[in-house]
């Protein structure tokens, strides 16, 4: 989990100076960054220029030398035109007989004579060994009774090379004074029970760094306190933006910066469950079982199940997230609600925070009012409809050849036809209406679904089935930062929304006859081609005579029915 810090990690310098002579006031040389590594200074420089040059990288020492040794060592290298060049040196340069530990200034110059320069400080590994050893010596000396931080604080504050040791070893020394005595008195008292005594040149700054990020967090700033801590999470550093709801799920004050950094991995794992979608749930949980040790059974049971029932069991963890998970034993019930109701014929319930209807993927949303003249809304009934339930509507008869397949999305509850009882097959459909009827057909949840498109109104009847359809990855809107709403569905969409929910739910398509090119179809849009082909292949669409396609048509509310149940048909929903 801890970063492996080295003794001297990168820092960069604290001051900057530019110099120019009789050129413009921007140079386009650059000193980027300057980090010292085990003893050894890396100087990245950057040729900003669209030419080739040469660079000269002078390296001096601040004070206490002068003439012809002030400067210790001088580097030239050839440069390309936007190279990111480094230049590596070694501090103490014995054959310069320069003193180690101390402020340098190192010197960038190329062809023109254009001039930046950077300051640094630096300690050496003896010298910083040697500040351990004092701080060792003080510890030694805590008895009962005695506060760590009274022996300790002010070997760190009245030592001479102070803000050399700090920088060159990654510690940010005006933070630490910036805090006040509180925070740099518990700060001395972390590190003494974190077992100074033991402690080497290579673990004492990891350790400091830690101490330090501990008090900060007891101080009050917690945010900040997670930051300073540098957590490791997947061998990553964790995200800036993850750390508040990090927070949420950690305690008040710690007494150890081992139970800090339990905690805090695993409320950062929480984060980022809450903030996974049901297509990388099953990573996110993999990469908090290996980080934490925490909830290994059950998401191994998550990760052996078939498809179709894990991706259902991901979307109820993702539903159940989003009310917040500020404990592991919250996500431990969670996952065994997503497995039950993904595991269970007609289960779900409503756990985990997520309401009724069956979780997150058991039946339709059985919340949704009918809508007087909306042709695409009602209740649907879940996966437990036979298909002698119920006849169709007043105006299909069975001899309709799109009969089979609006009965079969009626007793679904895919489609509840218009409040006079009438199906209307022959009416165009909207965007929308197709959207919601795809979404019911996929068994996506749209509890607490949303989508942001101008054209929208958020508390429209279509609302949570678009933002079902957009979180999927079904739909993306026209383009124009509007979704499309009234407008009829032409063929072609209507082809690509099926198939990316096929794709949703990872339903692999067979193919049942070759696909030879329409007439038309070099006037498919380029999105559409490869939805129509597969679609074709497997037999769910057709043409309509004379071997055209015509992608840009509309599509009846009979032929949304008939390609939703080719589509769907052998798929429990």
């Amino acid at each position: 989990m801890r970063k492996n810090r080295k003794w001297c990690a990168a820092a960069l310098a604290t001051m900057l100076c530019l110099g120019t002579v009789g050129i413009a006031a921007e140079p386009t040389i650059d000193i980027k960054s300057i980090s010292v590594e085990e003893g050894l200074v890396l100087v990245e420089t950057e040729n900003r220029a669209a030419t080739d040059t040469t660079f000269t990288l002078t390296v001096s020492k601040d004070s206490g030398i002068s003439g012809a040794d002030k400067y210790y060592a001088v580097y030239m290298e050839d440069v390309k035109a936007g190279e990111v060049r480094t230049f590596q040196f070694k501090i103490p340069d014995e054959k310069k007989g320069v003193s180690s530990s101390g402020s340098y200034t190192v010197k960038l110059e190329n062809y023109e004579e254009e001039r930046v320069s950077e300051q640094f400080n630096y300690a050496t590994v003896d010298d910083v060994n040697a500040f351990l050893a004092l701080l060792k010596t003080e510890a030694a000396k805590v008895t009962n009774g005695t506060e760590p931080y009274i022996l300790l604080l002010p070997v760190v504050n009245n030592h001479p090379l102070k803000s050399e040791i700090f920088f060159s070893i990654g510690f940010d020394d005006s933070t630490f004074v910036a805090k006040g005595t509180t925070v740099q008195q518990q700060t001395m008292n972390f590190l003494y029970a974190m077992g100074i005594d033991t402690m080497t040149v290579e673990t004492f700054p990891e350790a400091l760094t830690h101490a330090f990020a501990v008090a900060v967090y007891n101080s009050g700033s917690k945010e900040e306190g997670v930051r300073i801590f540098e957590l490791d999470y997947d061998g990553k550093t964790i995200e800036t933006g993850l750390i508040s709801e990090t927070v949420t799920a950690m305690r008040g004050n710690y007494t150890s910066a081992d139970t800090f950094e339990q905690d805090a991995t695993v409320a950062y794992g929480l984060a980022t469950i809450k903030n996974a979608t049901a297509g990388v749930m099953g990573n996110t949980l993999a990469t908090y079982k290996r980080e934490t040790g925490l909830c290994s059974e059950i998401i191994g049971k998550l990760a052996a199940l078939n498809p179709v029932p894990q991706r259902q069991a991901y979307e109820y963890v993702v539903l159940g997230a989003r009310n917040g998970l500020t404990s592991n034993q919250q996500l431990q019930t969670l996952l065994e609600e997503a497995y039950t109701a993904a595991t269970t014929p007609g289960g779900g319930g409503g756990g985990g925070g997520l309401g009724g209807g069956g979780g997150a993927m058991g039946g339709k949303d059985n919340s949704t009012p009918v809508e007087s003249g909306s042709a695409f809304v009602g209740a649907g009934t879940g996966s437990g409809a036979t298909e002698d339930k119920v006849e169709t509507f007043n105006d299909l008869s069975k001899n309709h050849w799109a009969y089979e397949s609006v009965r079969w999305l009626k007793n679904r509850g895919i489609v509840n036809g218009t409040d006079t009882g009438n199906f209307e097959p022959d009416r165009q459909v909207t965007r929308e209406e197709f959207a919601k009827m795809i979404v019911l057909a996929c068994g996506l949840t749209v509890d607490n679904r949303s989508a942001d498109f101008a054209d929208m109104q958020i508390d429209a009847w279509y609302a949570p089935y678009i933002g079902a359809a957009v979180d999927a990855g079904i739909v993306g809107g026209t383009g124009d930062g509007n979704f499309g709403i009234g407008r009829n569905i032409t063929r072609q969409d209507m082809a690509v929304m099926a198939k990316r929910a096929l794709d949703a739910r990872m339903v692999q398509l067979v193919k049942e006859k070759d696909y030879t090119a329409f007439a038309d179809a070099d006037v498919f849009a380029d999105y559409a081609k490869d939805a129509v082909q597969a679609l074709y292949e497997a037999g769910i669409i057709n043409g309509k005579g004379d071997n055209l396609f015509d992608p840009a048509g509309t599509a009846t509310r009979a032929e949304a029915a008939k390609i939703i149940y080719e589509a769907f048909k052998e798929v429990a929903i």
